[in-house]
């Protein structure tokens, strides 16, 4: 039985190259600590750019537009956590134009530490591992904590770890971070500390 909670998907888009947030999939753990939330990253140079619940529907047209956004240096953040909540539950980050770059179905492309995939009319998110079954969202090992899946099928949900059948529910959030109305490469921000990232209480794929 799920949690009466409400899950988000977000991403988040930085311009600049932090090394220390490449190579990482992050599990976090028990309790939502300030450096795992999304005002964190948010101070920390990442600006939200999707928001959305899990039973929004995702489309190519969204991650283009967030590509459009990248420079060959962005690095973007996908992740899932609690709705009305500042909370990140699961997260990956890599550099932008690599993982919004299509693959073909059930062949994902391995971006720093993870396993990449975004197929038009199936879907987009990462695995630990290069086995995914894309049937539309990736629904290989669903108990594994470690997989992220959205639709780009015409409907939403569909994944947030070994949370699964989130089409229909508002519980759950997607991310990539606060939308704002500006465009964000009028900014420059600075990435987090090393010591920032060493204390995010996670665990390491």
């Amino acid at each position: 039985t799920l949690p009466d909670l409400k899950y988000i998907r977000p991403v988040l888009l930085p311009f600049f190259n932090p090394s220390e947030f490449l190579n990482s999939v992050f599990l976090i753990e028990d309790s939502c600590e300030s450096n795992n939330s999304l005002n964190n990253l948010t101070g920390s140079g990442f600006n939200l750019v999707y928001n959305q619940n899990y039973s929004h529907t995702t489309s190519m047209t969204d991650l283009e537009n967030i590509k459009s956004q990248c420079s060959s240096n962005s690095v973007l953040c996908a992740a899932g956590g609690l709705a009305n909540s500042d909370c990140i539950l699961l997260k990956s980050c890599a550099n932008c134009q690599a993982v919004l770059t299509p693959t073909i179905i059930n062949s994902p492309v391995f971006v720093d530490s993870a396993y990449w995939y975004l197929t038009d009319g199936q879907s987009f998110g990462f695995a630990p591992d290069s086995t995914v079954n894309q049937h539309n969202a990736d629904t290989q090992d669903k108990s594994s904590p470690y997989r992220l899946s959205w639709h780009l099928n015409g409907h939403g949900g569909y994944r947030l770890g070994n949370i699964t059948d989130l089409n229909s529910d508002n519980n759950y959030k997607k991310y990539r971070k606060y939308k704002l109305k500006i465009k964000i490469f009028k900014f420059q921000f600075f990435g987090p500390k090393n010591s920032e990232v060493a204390e995010l209480k996670s665990k390491r794929v």
